[in-house]
């Protein structure tokens, strides 16, 4: 008998109220969505537009994008008014934050037993609530990841990828980080690699030329960064990010053990994606886009909340697909993880530890996906999407 689609409508209904009473309770704000990340933007274009510096570091929260971040928002500011401007992005972020999972589940996850419904659960109320996170602070990168991915369906799709390359150009602009991305059309499309140069050097030269024209806002920028990085011991939510808090907290500066975490991670992810990929499964595995969207995050230097949003659900999915793990399992396997996240969001609440358990354990499921696909020949797929061995 065919397993029913999980987790039923019932299950999800019955869970939301206890689900949304928890984080009333353990949130330090509650329901009111600050929007901090973009109170910090609309400060900052403020303070340039009126010929203070935007980069002024404080202990709470700066700004840690570009200058041509301060000119786009100044231009539109100027063309709409600020308060204009203002609804225009919260308008832009709410859309990207509800259509978010819906681009996942229709165009990289592909998974056909999980309800969307469900899904959308596992995006929002994720380990330490990481889409609600990323919906309640009002992160650019929501808008980005969202015109990014969506934009790369079309290059899954038709193998067309010139919007995306055009859209990843925009983002990584103001978000270097980004640059990663770019690893989709390599390992999901076909003859990319001319597209993907091209992209990935117009967009170094496109930072390289702000620091050249506008020199003094580029050196304010970067020692944000420095500042942000050595005083507050905030670089993300990644393998980098977790061993340079727990360096920091110690008292030590260097950064030599956290690049070399970084460096191995990232190779161990791309041989991963590099082997799974000569064994067919771009063509054998129907959720190949959502495992290489997974690995990107972990070949991206700089992690947090608004990025492991994505990750979270899709590995989840996929580990309960490939291992075939039954549904009352697969909720079992999901309390176990929510449980343990929420002491860290108590706790420890302004440290990397809260998102670098999410992490982690999106690392492990990519892992365990990797290891078992590995196991399995090319050639014949099961309906779940995953290639078998041939039997003799």
């Amino acid at each position: 008998m065919k397993e029913k689609p999980y987790p039923p409508l019932w299950v999800l209904f019955a869970s939301i109220v206890p689900a949304l009473a928890l984080y009333q309770k353990i949130s330090a704000e509650g329901w009111n969505f600050d929007l901090v990340d973009a109170r910090v933007y609309a400060a900052s274009i403020n303070e340039w537009l009126s010929g203070r510096d935007p980069y002024r570091f404080t202990l709470q929260m700066n700004l840690l994008y570009p200058p041509v971040f301060l000119y786009a928002g100044g231009w539109l500011a100027r063309l709409l008014t600020p308060h204009a401007g203002w609804m225009v992005f919260l308008a832009l972020h709410f859309a990207a934050a509800l259509t978010l999972p819906w681009v996942l589940y229709r165009f990289y996850l592909r998974e056909s037993k999980c309800t969307l419904p469900g899904f959308y659960w596992l995006f929002f109320a994720a380990p330490g609530f990481l889409g609600l996170l990323a919906m309640r602070t009002g992160n650019i990168a929501v808008i980005c990841w969202s015109a990014m991915l969506l934009a790369g369906a079309l290059g899954l799709l038709r193998n067309r990828w010139f919007a995306f390359y055009a859209v990843v150009f925009l983002c990584c602009s103001i978000k270097i980080t980004f640059l990663p991305i770019l690893l989709l059309p390599a390992f999901c499309g076909r003859k990319q690699w001319p597209g993907i140069a091209v992209c990935a050097l117009a967009a170094a030269a496109g930072l390289w030329a702000q620091r050249w024209l506008t020199p003094t806002l580029y050196e304010h920028f970067q020692q944000n960064l420095r500042m942000q990085a050595s005083v507050l011991g905030d670089v993300g939510k990644g393998v980098f990010g977790v061993l340079f808090h727990i360096l920091h907290k110690a008292h030590h500066q260097g950064f030599l053990i956290p690049i070399a975490g970084y460096a191995i991670v990232a190779l161990a992810v791309m041989a991963a994606l590099v082997a799974l990929s000569r064994r067919g499964c771009p063509d054998s595995f129907t959720s190949w886009p959502a495992l290489v969207l997974i690995g990107i995050l972990f070949m991206t230097p700089r992690v947090n909340y608004y990025d492991l949003c994505l990750g979270f659900p899709l590995a989840l999915v996929i580990l309960v697909r490939v291992l075939a793990i039954r549904n009352p399992y697969a909720y079992v396997l999901y309390v176990c993880l929510f449980v343990p996240s929420i002491l860290f969001l108590v706790r420890s609440q302004d440290t990397a530890l809260n998102g670098g358990y999410e992490a982690m354990t999106i690392l492990v499921f990519f892992f365990l996906t990797y290891a078992t696909l590995a196991k399995a020949q090319t050639g014949i797929v099961n309906e779940t999407g995953i290639a078998e061995k041939p039997k003799s």
